[in-house]
């Protein structure tokens, strides 16, 4: 399977619009999947220009529409696998990392859209009392999900200390 295989794709962003992107990877978490796709944009030069750039982030699998005809089966994918540290569902979490000490894995947690404003996540450190069953990540994943629009980091847990100075 090659790492480099993309293929184009609809990406529905949050207030409805449709965008063409690139598929880049699909992982399946514990709830659900997430696409790795690329989204045309714009970025600063180092000479104070802008240029045209690809923005590469996970989304849901539910805000991507694949294209009927285009071959998906070479697009890299991958099962995310719980650790041993993943908490069991309905038991109380042993502990919630402390202040500047690194967590070994991370939980979003998926906010429904309120009063017509777009739903958000939050990122907990993974056996934080306040999160609910969401995906669990590893530290890279953690932080792209960190630096996606609508997003926000737990502060009863260590998220917001530990993750914060990482972006």
């Amino acid at each position: 399977m090659s790492t480099d295989c993309v293929s184009p794709v609809l990406v529905i962003l949050p207030d409805g619009q449709e965008l063409g992107g690139l598929l880049h990877a699909r992982l399946r978490t514990q709830r659900a999947w997430m696409y790795k796709v690329g989204l045309p944009a714009w970025q600063a030069t180092e000479d104070g220009w802008v240029e045209p750039a690809q923005h590469v982030l996970w989304v849901p699998a539910d805000c991507v529409r694949l294209l009927e005809g285009v071959p998906y089966e070479d697009v890299p994918t991958q099962e995310l696998q719980p650790t041993a540290n993943t908490p069991v569902q309905g038991l109380e979490p042993a502990h919630t990392a402390a202040p500047g000490v690194e967590a070994e894995a991370w939980r979003t947690q998926r906010l429904p859209r309120e009063r017509g404003r777009p739903g958000w996540n939050v990122v907990h450190v993974h056996d934080c009392k306040d999160a609910d069953d969401g995906d669990i990540l590893d530290l890279e994943q953690a932080l792209t999900v960190v630096r996606q629009p609508g997003t926000r980091l737990c502060t009863t847990c260590a998220a917001a200390e530990t993750l914060r100075p990482l972006l």
